[in-house]
């Protein structure tokens, strides 16, 4: 989920808060508030998830996921998941490719899956990628409350923990 430019961006990153949505509506939101930085126009990225009003077999439903901005707005080259793939050739050419990686903010991209009306046939290529979008959604709202019940709850004792593993000495590597 996390590559090597996240981090870097991730550096930025000031606070991060969850709270419910307003207006009685069913859900939560995560907003990510950052300082301005090399890598994106937007300082504040926000993440909404909206729970159907019924509950299946004690399980939430999830509606729909909100991102705004709904795209993230990145300077020029500095988009975390697209990397240059550089290929050389025996003959000794060489070319450099993009191609689109993981990222942890690709969690900001919309995703989503209209409702089939009954009756719909769908061609095995159809079904693939509607499974591969469920998949993504339930990855996405997994996330999401992994940072509102865990990350935030208990940031200070992650914070701790991080400190006191980077003040304990590494041991020695050296060969008896």
């Amino acid at each position: 989920l996390l590559n090597k430019k996240d981090l870097k961006i991730l550096e930025y990153l000031r606070d991060v808060k969850s709270s419910l949505l307003p207006n009685n509506i069913k859900g939560f939101k995560l907003t990510f508030q950052f300082e301005p930085n090399p890598y994106m126009v937007d300082t504040e990225l926000v993440k909404a998830y909206v729970m159907q009003e019924k509950v299946s077999m004690g399980q939430n439903i999830l509606k729909e996921i909100k991102s705004l901005p709904e795209r993230v707005s990145w300077k020029a080259m500095q988009d975390p998941a697209i990397m240059t793939v550089k290929r050389k050739y025996k003959n000794g050419t060489e070319t450099r490719d993009l191609t689109v990686g993981q990222s942890f903010f690709n969690l900001f991209s919309p995703l989503s899956l209209d409702p089939l009306p009954p009756g719909t046939e769908l061609t095995a290529q159809e079904i693939e990628t509607r499974q591969v979008i469920e998949r993504e959604i339930q990855f996405d709202l997994d996330v999401g409350f992994v940072f509102k019940d865990d990350l935030i709850p208990h940031a200070f004792k992650y914070f701790a923990a991080g400190r006191e593993r980077m003040s304990q000495p590494t041991p020695s590597l050296k060969a008896p």
